[in-house]
């Protein structure tokens, strides 16, 4: 027989493994809160709704700037929530067409469609980054009460640094899986059918 073979690759596949799993859990260590603080902006946003309409027809007394806290809150829920619904597969997915590819043409379609996200915020990114650094320099600030909208552009900015992170290793994950079709999924997002979806909903 043939003598067997070197242990280094394999030896080396458990290494990555483990390194993409460990900044995989770090990494949701933040995306989780984050997420969190969204959702209770969302609540904290509809109670304002609420006042705003209470107070509006029966008091005749309308909550002032109500308009400028909605529109810079709405960064808040809209942007915390980006990387962490990345990283469980929640955006907007054909996934019937995606669960009838085979798991090796699906692990390289994952690589393709990651890649060009992580263009795509890569070019939002700097004029993000650019919003926020003129909205800070110049004071710029809403029209009924003066609140200053630089917090909301840097929380964008943040938010999509985090997001490219997240898709760095996801892409990291990906391409893992288009080489070894076998491996177990780790730091990636796994397709599920409609029978699983629909008991999760």
């Amino acid at each position: 027989g043939s003598a067997p073979g070197p242990i280094a690759r394999p030896q080396e596949r458990t290494r990555v493994t483990t390194a993409l799993d460990r900044i995989d859990r770090t990494l949701a260590g933040i995306e989780t809160p984050l997420n969190l603080i969204g959702g209770l902006f969302v609540l904290a946003l509809a109670a304002l709704g609420v006042a705003q309409v209470v107070l509006r027809t029966v008091f005749d007394a309308p909550i002032i700037g109500y308009v400028d806290v909605i529109e810079q809150g709405t960064a808040v829920f809209a942007f915390l929530g980006l990387a962490y619904t990345q990283r469980s597969g929640g955006h907007i997915r054909m996934e019937i067409v995606l669960q009838a590819l085979p798991r090796p043409a699906l692990w390289r379609v994952e690589v393709a469609n990651t890649a060009f996200a992580i263009a795509v915020v890569g070019l939002l990114l700097p004029g993000a980054w650019s919003h926020f650094l003129r909205a800070y320099r110049f004071g710029d600030s809403t029209m009924s009460i003066g609140m200053p909208t630089w917090p909301s552009k840097l929380l964008v900015t943040l938010a999509l640094a985090l997001l490219l992170v997240r898709l760095a290793i996801q892409l990291w994950g990906f391409v893992r899986l288009a080489l070894h079709p076998g491996a177990a999924p780790v730091a990636v997002p796994f397709p599920a059918n409609a029978a699983e979806i629909a008991a999760q909903e």
